[in-house]
C-alpha cells in the first residue's frame, strides 16, 4: 500500500516538470526625435555567407512610434562580417510629417554601432563536396544590454546617435505533452490507492474531493 502510494506521489511530481518558451525581447529606440518600441523573438537560422556579411532579419513585428502604437517593423542585422550599416530598420506606415529618407538609403533607419547577437550554433555541411556546396546553417540569438548606434533616421537630415535598449521577457513555462501524461497518470494513481487504502480500512469507497 505504501508503495503505490510512494509510486502515485512520484508520478505526480514528475508531471510538474516544463519547457520554456522560446525567449521574447523588448526593443527600445530612442534617437534623432522618436522613439520607438517593438518586440521579437531570435531570428530564424541562417545560411553562411563567408564572402562577405552573414545578416539576420526579423520582421512583421507590431510596434509603436513615440507613443502610438499601429505600425510594423523589419530590421535587418549583420550578424557575422563587416559590412555597414549593420543595423537597418524599416516602419510601415511612416510617421506623420515623415516623407522617408533618401532613395540611397538602406532602411527608414540606417544605423551602425556594436553587435548586438551571438553565436549560438553553428552546424556544417555535412556532405564533402567542391562545388556548389551549400554553406553552414547558422543561429544566432539577441544579447540584452543597452547600444549606442550612430546613423541615419527616416529624413533627409543629418547623422545622430541612438540608443537601443534590449530587455529579454520573462519565459512563460508550458508543460510539455509528456509532461501531461505523467500528470495525469499520477493523478490517477494516486485517487486510485487512496480508494483501495479507505475500502480496506472502512469496508467502503473513500471519497476524495475532486
Amino acid at each position: 500500500m505504501q508503495r503505490s502510494l510512494a509510486i502515485a506521489s512520484l508520478l505526480l511530481l514528475g508531471g510538474t516538470s516544463a519547457a520554456y518558451a522560446d525567449p521574447v525581447f523588448d526593443f527600445s529606440i530612442s534617437g534623432g526625435g522618436y522613439s520607438l518600441q517593438f518586440s521579437t523573438a531570435n531570428p530564424p537560422a541562417v545560411v553562411e555567407y563567408p564572402q562577405g556579411a552573414t545578416d539576420v532579419s526579423v520582421t512583421s513585428l507590431s510596434g509603436s512610434v513615440n507613443g502610438v502604437s499601429g505600425y510594423t517593423f523589419g530590421a535587418v542585422f549583420v550578424a557575422q562580417g563587416s559590412y555597414y550599416p549593420n543595423f537597418t530598420l524599416d516602419v510601415s506606415p511612416l510617421p506623420p510629417g515623415v516623407s522617408g529618407p533618401p532613395q540611397t538609403q538602406l532602411g527608414d533607419f540606417s544605423l551602425d554601432g556594436p553587435d548586438v547577437l551571438t553565436l549560438v550554433s553553428d552546424q556544417p555541411n555535412p556532405v564533402p563536396c567542391t562545388i556548389f556546396c551549400p554553406d553552414d546553417l547558422l543561429t544566432f540569438a539577441f544579447v540584452p544590454g543597452t547600444y549606442t548606434f550612430y546613423g541615419y533616421g527616416p529624413t533627409s537630415g543629418p547623422p545622430g546617435y541612438y540608443t537601443v535598449d534590449i530587455t529579454q521577457q520573462a519565459s512563460a513555462v508550458t508543460p510539455e505533452p509528456e509532461t501531461w501524461v505523467l500528470l495525469l497518470t499520477g493523478s490517477a494513481g494516486l485517487v486510485a490507492a487512496l480508494w483501495r487504502r479507505g475500502t480496506r480500512r472502512t469496508g467502503r469507497p473513500l471519497t476524495v474531493a475532486t
